[in-house]
C-alpha cells in the first residue's frame, strides 16, 4: 500500500488527497495547498512531487487503509501536529468556496484518525 515516513510525507499526500478527491483541480484549491504545505516542510515542491507518485494509486475506498498503514506514524505524531494538519485540510476543501460530498467523506475519516487518543 502507500506508507510514509515522516509526518510531513503523510501530510502532502493528505493534503493532495483533499484538493482532489472531488475529481477537479480548481485554482484556489491549488493555491491553498501550497500555502498550506509550508507549515509541514520547507521543501514543498519536492515533497509534494514524491507523494504525488503515490497519489495515482490511492481510490476513495482506500483512504481508511492507507491511514491504518500509517497508523503509528499518525500516534507517534504530537497532537499539536495532527490538529495543525486537520486545520488545514479543511481550509483546502474551503478554498474554492463549494464543499463536495467526497471532501467532507473524506475529511470525516482523516479528522477520526486524527482525533484519536494517543
Amino acid at each position: 500500500m502507500t506508507s510514509f515516513s515522516t509526518f510531513a510525507e503523510l501530510s502532502a499526500f493528505l493534503l493532495l488527497y483533499v484538493a482532489r478527491v472531488d475529481g477537479t483541480a480548481h485554482f484556489l484549491e491549488d493555491d491553498a495547498l501550497a500555502e498550506h504545505m509550508k507549515d509541514f516542510t520547507n521543501d514543498s515542491e519536492a515533497l509534494l512531487k514524491f507523494t504525488g507518485k503515490a497519489f495515482p494509486k490511492i481510490q476513495d475506498e482506500k483512504l481508511e487503509a492507507v491511514l491504518a498503514e500509517n497508523e503509528k506514524l499518525i500516534r507517534s505524531t504530537a497532537s499539536e501536529e495532527r490538529h495543525k494538519l486537520i486545520a488545514s485540510l479543511f481550509a483546502i476543501v474551503n478554498s474554492d468556496g463549494k464543499v463536495q460530498t467526497e471532501e467532507t467523506a473524506a475529511l470525516r475519516v482523516i479528522r477520526r484518525t486524527m482525533e484519536q487518543p494517543e
